[in-house]
Order: C-alpha cells, then structure tokens, then sequence
C-alpha cells in the first residue's frame, strides 16, 4: 500500500508519497494551500502540484495510493471543509483519505498519536492535542488579521508598528526599521506600509506569507539583545504559552505534566540552537505548567503519513517507521 502525505501550509504546501514499512519514495512542494489567504484557486492549484510532484517521483500514479491525509492550514470551521474536501478527491487517489487541520498532523509528528499538545508557531500559530481518553481540542488558529498571536506574522507587524510609530515620532526610532526594510527589498523604513497594503507580493507569496519572512529579523535582534525585539519575543512567548494551557485546560491535563511540543519556524530549533521565543516559551512553560517545551526532529508532513498510515492500516506506525520518514524528510 503506497500512502500519501500532504501539508498544507500558509507559505507552502508539501507532499510525499511513502510505503509502510517508512521508505519515502517522492515528494513534492508548491504554494501556499491556505484558502483564505491565498484563494481556493491558487489553494488548490498549490495541493495539486504538490501532489502531483510526489506522484511523478515516486513513479506511482494518484490511484495507486491506498490511504492518504491531507492537513490543511484555514481549514477550521464546517464551512471550510467542502472546498478542501472538493480538491482532494479531484486528486483521483485510489483509497481513502483523511481531511484534517494541519496542527493535527503537527501533533501527530511530535507525538506518534501519544498523549501530549503541539504547539505550531510557522505563518500562523495554533495549538492542538489529545488526551489519554482521546479527547481532543484546538485553540487559536483564526487567521490574520485577527489572530494567529505569536506567529511569525504575528510577529513581524509587531515590529512594524514599531518602526512606524518611531518614523512619525510617536516612539522613539527603533533600531529595527532598516534591517526590517532592507530585508523587505525597501528604500525606507515607512516603506514598510506598503506590505500591508498589496494583495499578494510580486512572486506570488501572500501578503501574510511576505510579512512572516521577517520574523528571523526581529529573531536576530532579540538574540543580539535589541530591547524591543526581546519585548516582541516576549509577547509573542506569552501568547503561545497560554495557546498551550487552554488545550491543556480544556482536556483536563493541567497537573499532569503533558508533553508539549514546538514546532515551526518560530519554535523549532535552528543550526544554533532554540530560537529565541522558543527559550522564553520554555521558561514560561515551566512556571505555569511544570514541563518544558520540547522539541521534535519529525516533521508535520511525517504526521500527515501516520495518519494516513492509521486509516488505511488500522493503527499508527511503529516509531522506527515514523523515524525513517523523518529522517528522509529532513535530509534533503
């Protein structure tokens, strides 16, 4: 039985196609699969290329996959789930497959379908998790401009506003506006504006994708000690964290040390180790629910083939399987 993985995220959407026993044989990659940000259409165009990709590199057709998951970033209420469900079985695979959010296979990534909460920090942010009574809940994940607190989105507006109330002098000048804007291709830091602005960018990103990008901005800075920067990071540790202890409130496992995972561009660790929300996440992790955040080296497309591999196998995978994947993943 060939499966299918699919992750469908607010930058890009990528696919892999795996057997059972954890060789990766294909992969693909494309555009942004969220609906909401970047169009059904282009959503759609971006999960069938990807899938597509895959198909073509692990020599296999649509219908020979026996069972695949879809995780899609936008997909959180009923009305959201035809539009996806519509360009899923337009793939023409030939097994079931299932439709669920994408911090759904983040969760099953960091937990092997254990017990535990996935915090996923990337475009947006969201938290998700399961209890050992296989209860469930989700907390944040509303979407820009209204939520996704914490994100790299988050995160950069953040830093924005500051450079634009520094350039009118209702704050001071911030350090950051000219690295902001120089990383943004800018002339000027009140050229940051603009981002907010354009209804998709020049290379077909968007906009929350474009404005996400200079996160590792205000990242670096807070790691060289720019005060306003270590405020946003704060801020933004402070939102994930209470991300995390609503899930944890909601399925009852405060007071029961759950695992809590990090994962995503703003929390998942880098060549030089944490990043810095990632450290003030674990420490704020440790005063409110007694555990520190923990990393995984599974990424949430090798969550999409567990799941795949549980609905058409009947259980998830052995860690070893999960593990191969993983490692394939996150090798090219």
């Amino acid at each position: 039985m060939l499966l299918l993985g699919v992750d469908g995220g607010g930058t890009y959407t990528r696919a892999a196609v795996a057997a059972p026993d954890g060789r990766l044989l294909g992969r693909g990659e494309a555009g942004s699969a969220n609906t909401a940000t970047a169009g059904a259409q282009s959503a759609g165009r971006a999960i069938t290329a990807a899938v597509a990709a895959a198909c073509a590199a692990a020599n296999a057709a649509p219908a020979d996959i026996g069972a695949g998951c879809f995780g899609m970033a936008g997909l959180d209420r009923p009305d959201d789930e035809p539009v996806f469900r519509g360009v899923m079985e337009a793939q023409g695979l030939g097994g079931a497959s299932a439709l669920v959010n994408d911090a759904v296979i983040a969760w099953a990534a960091a937990t092997g379908g254990a017990p535990g909460i996935a915090v996923v920090a990337g475009t947006g942010s969201i938290a998700y998790g399961r209890n050992a009574r296989g209860g469930e809940h989700r907390a944040g994940g509303w979407g820009a401009p209204i939520g996704d607190e914490g994100s790299a989105y988050w995160i950069a507006c953040e830093a924005i506003r500051l450079v634009l109330a520094g350039v009118d002098r209702r704050l001071p000048p911030t350090a950051l506006a000219h690295p902001l804007a120089q990383a943004a291709g800018l002339r000027e830091p009140a050229d940051l504006c603009l981002l907010a602005r354009a209804d998709g960018h020049a290379d077909g990103r968007p906009t929350e994708a474009a404005l996400a990008a200079l996160a590792p901005v205000v990242a670096q800075a807070a790691a060289e000690g720019q005060p306003e920067a270590e405020a946003i990071v704060r801020a933004a540790a402070r939102h994930l964290v209470r991300l995390a202890g609503a899930v944890a409130h909601a399925l009852g496992m405060r007071g029961t040390r759950p695992d809590v995972f990090g994962l995503g561009s703003v929390l998942a660790p880098a060549a030089a180790g944490p990043t810095p929300v990632a450290r003030a996440v674990d420490r704020m992790l440790r005063r409110s629910l007694g555990v520190p955040l923990r990393s995984t080296p599974h990424p949430p497309l090798a969550g999409a083939l567990a799941l795949a591999h549980a609905g058409g196998l009947g259980h998830v995978p052995d860690p070893q399987v999960l593990q191969r994947w993983a490692a394939a993943l996150c090798g090219s």
